[in-house]
């Protein structure tokens, strides 16, 4: 059956994940502490996973140090690219559809429900999971709350339907075993399932290792974001640390001392303790 896991490996590689309400300064800090990382030669790759990402244009105008690694994932085209992938596949498996139903393959994917977390969930496993150097780190800047719970939460719903219709499909093979219909232990829906269960359990565990920073500032609306954000991670088993910034309300003059500001803080103190 091959290696159920399919390309992802384990890996060893540290990863922070900034949570948070719009606007609290998740990509300000992200890339602030990937630039402290980079001040004691760690190797650091910063990931933006916020639609509205604005990593690179920060780090543009970044003047505090060595840069981390950057990426800024387009999730919009990564879920364009899906929809056609699975709109040719509809088409060719039911050639009818359109003359029967009205609607054109291509429509109908567009409006099947979970296809955004579906996509988020295959980029944070190439994320999570693609080679990385020895010693590592990683640091992602997640969408905006509602976005980001959802999609965490998508990984246990998402873990539990695969891992029942594995068993479903396990109990038709055992049947055709007793009729003696077929090869059960060639049976590719099995594989596929199995397969699928296994990368899912692997993400599952991957994300329980990972380190989720929840962002807040003294605005009213922030703090009750933050307590939302720790009581739903609490629900799902993920441990989170609360990471306050206190940058004054409205846009500075220069808009990127904060970056080196929270870079200072994150060597001074949060890279310090972790060591």
């Amino acid at each position: 059956m091959g290696d159920p896991a399919g390309p992802y490996a384990t890996q060893s590689v540290s990863v922070f994940v900034f949570l948070g309400k719009g606007g609290v300064g998740k990509t300000t800090l992200s890339l602030a502490l990937g630039c402290a990382f980079r001040q004691i030669d760690t190797p650091v790759r910063v990931v933006s996973l916020d639609p509205a990402h604005n990593l690179k244009d920060l780090a543009s105008r970044t003047r505090c140090g060595p840069l981390p690694e950057l990426e800024e994932v387009d999730l919009d085209q990564e879920l364009e690219t899906r929809r056609q992938k699975l709109g040719k596949q509809f088409r060719r498996r039911f050639p009818l559809q359109e003359l029967l139903a009205g609607v054109s393959p291509e429509d109908l994917v567009r409006v099947l429900p979970g296809m955004e977390e579906e996509v988020m969930l295959d980029v944070l496993q190439r994320v999570l999971f693609s080679p990385s150097e020895a010693g590592e780190v990683r640091v992602l800047d997640f969408p905006p709350t509602g976005y980001a719970l959802r999609v965490l939460r998508w990984v246990t719903w998402h873990r539990w339907w695969v891992h029942a219709l594995r068993r479903l499909r396990e109990r038709i093979v055992e049947r055709k075993r007793f009729l003696g219909t077929g090869d059960p232990d060639d049976d590719p829906w099995a594989q596929l399932l199995h397969a699928r269960a296994a990368r899912m359990d692997r993400l599952a565990e991957r994300l329980k290792r990972l380190r989720f920073l929840v962002v807040e500032t003294p605005d009213e609306l922030a703090k009750r974001e933050a307590r939302r954000i720790h009581r739903s991670m609490e629900e799902m088993g993920y441990p989170v640390e609360p990471i306050v910034n206190r940058s004054p309300a409205g846009v500075p003059e220069d808009p990127v001392q904060p970056v080196c500001t929270a870079r200072d803080w994150f060597l001074k103190h949060f890279l310090k303790r972790r060591n």
